[in-house]
């Protein structure tokens, strides 16, 4: 009996194994989207030039290509970035970027320098450049301003830039420059870049006067506040503010801000001494500071005759608690005003200044 029941056992599995099962349908494979190099040749408007501008005061100021400068284009509504990798002369550069397989650029392609990926809303296929609140400069000279216009095709892969300036430029200069700045930033009464009202541009570089170039909106302005930091922290002496009741600022021009020299603060100690003690501190402190003195003398000279805090007939009596005319007139025989500090010593009379 159970030899039959095995034998019925083993033909059930075989028929099953047997049996054609239908194979599970398949799906197409998609096909990885391909990308490839693209280079252009593009010329500038300007020979040798990413644009010109006029700097007031000095004529035209001249800004060249340079390797590693990006650009961003438009190419079938999306932006992309081109970095330079080469130059023909001073006027061509060739730009490269990955783009998808077969893409073409338009005549007319929207394009922006330098190149910063926020410019270019692909969902509504709108541009409009955003303007960054913090930028780091590199070398002597360097412009971080923002220009925008349109490729023009003008050969089989060559396009030429028509670019146009987009800010006005700000030009600060700062004389005896402290060997621990590593940044300036300048603070507006209204904003530079979206919200913000300050911009920082952060440098690698140093030397005794520095000029720097910061980008601001085309806009009428009442002030500017200019300060050097070092990391997060504001370099004490190096703040200056600019006030005007109207500043008007136009696209594509340098102005010039008043120098600012800085250097050792000076120093004054201006003090009075009528039994010598503050005048040997007065001493004592403008060796060690570096400054200069200035000793206060009144026109009538004290004598010990009339120095006696308790006697109400004194001198020095009347003008401690007498009327205010009886305060008495001294010697102005100060010749040099231009002081940063001046530390002021005098006696202490009776427990009173």
């Amino acid at each position: 009996m159970k030899k039959i029941i095995y034998t019925l056992f083993a033909i059930a599995l075989t028929a099953c194994t047997a049996e054609n099962i239908p194979e599970k349908p398949t799906t197409p494979e998609t096909p990885t989207p391909t990308t490839e190099k693209f280079s252009i040749n593009v010329r500038l408007a300007e020979p040798a030039t990413k644009a010109l501008i006029n700097d007031s005061g000095s004529g035209a100021a001249s800004f060249s290509w340079e390797n590693g400068d990006q650009i961003g284009v438009v190419v079938g509504n999306k932006y992309y970035c081109f970095t330079l990798e080469g130059k023909t002369g001073e006027d061509i550069g060739t730009f490269t970027a990955e783009l998808p397989g077969g893409s073409t650029i338009e005549d007319g392609a929207q394009i922006a320098y330098p190149y910063i990926a926020d410019d270019y809303n692909e969902s509504s296929h709108t541009f409009s450049l955003t303007y960054p609140t913090e930028y780091t400069s590199t070398k002597v000279g360097d412009f971080r301003h923002r220009w925008a216009g349109t490729l023009v095709k003008d050969g089989s892969n060559n396009f030429q830039a028509n670019l146009a300036h987009q800010t006005a430029i700000l030009r600060i200069t700062y004389a005896n420059v402290p060997a621990d700045a590593t940044a300036i930033k300048i603070t507006a009464d209204k904003n530079l870049a979206g919200s913000s009202k300050t911009i920082t541009t952060n440098f690698s570089w140093h030397a005794p006067t520095m000029d720097f170039y910061v980008p601001v909106p085309a806009e009428t302005y009442t002030s500017f506040t200019i300060q050097l930091y070092n990391g997060a922290d504001a370099i004490d002496g190096t703040q200056r503010t600019l006030a005007n009741t109207s500043m008007v600022l136009e696209t594509g021009k340098i102005y010039r801000t008043p120098s600012v020299a800085l250097g050792p603060k000076k120093i004054l100690v201006a003090y009075f001494s009528f039994t010598n003690n503050t005048q040997t501190i007065a001493e004592s402190m403008a060796d060690v500071l570096g400054a200069d003195t200035y000793q206060i003398t009144p026109f009538e000279a004290y004598t010990s005759d009339n120095s006696n805090y308790y006697d109400e007939n004194t001198r020095a009596y009347q003008e401690q608690y007498g009327p205010a005319s009886a305060r008495p007139a001294i010697n102005a025989t100060l010749g040099n005003t231009d002081y940063d500090v001046v530390l002021l010593g005098f006696p202490i009379w009776y427990g009173k200044v």
